[in-house]
């Protein structure tokens, strides 16, 4: 699939070593091309669309799909069970782009993450482990954005200060 912005769907790079039971490639065979049918390639939609029709179906995809994840997150700590894999970590990549980038620029706003009590759980147990957080700084990733966006889309290269993403670093219980 190629991306109207292909940087906001690259996978972090995480040292996968340092991630116990870490389970390289996708052991389901379908997880990732669900991932990619049902959420990624919608909110890149929504992003480009030139139509109402384009932009309210995958909107309404998109969010149809993170209520589904939710569902899935109160039953299984991560994608396939107990332990992080590949899925887990394209993701986990494209979630910590979802409330400073998509729900702004890609007027994806009908809810974000923290409205989504086991995702938003899921999204910081991740983020909170060591291996992840170590690669992940979420003011950069929001700055790299806004700040290369072209003269149409952002003229004078603001980078907006919202959202507070400290709820990120609160402990699980």
């Amino acid at each position: 699939m190629q991306y109207y912005d292909e940087r906001l769907f690259e996978t972090l790079p995480v040292d996968t070593s340092r991630l116990p039971g870490y389970e390289a490639g996708d052991p389901s065979g379908e997880i990732l091309n669900r991932l990619e049918r049902k959420l990624f390639d919608p909110i890149d939609k929504a992003g480009s669309a030139r139509t109402q029709e384009e932009y309210e179906a995958a909107y309404d995809r998109v969010f149809e799909t993170l209520q589904t994840l939710d569902e899935r997150f109160a039953k299984s700590k991560y994608l396939l069970g107990e332990n992080i894999t590949e899925a887990d970590l394209k993701l986990f990549s494209v979630l910590a782009r979802f409330d400073s980038i998509f729900y702004f620029a890609y007027r994806l706003n009908r809810h974000k993450l923290k409205d989504y009590p086991w995702l938003f759980r899921y999204v910081r147990q991740l983020y909170q482990t060591d291996a992840i957080h170590s690669v992940t700084d979420l003011k950069k990733i929001k700055e790299d954005y806004y700040e290369t966006q072209t003269d149409v889309q952002n003229p004078y290269h603001l980078v907006m200060l919202g959202p507070d993403m400290s709820d990120w670093e609160q402990a699980i219980e």
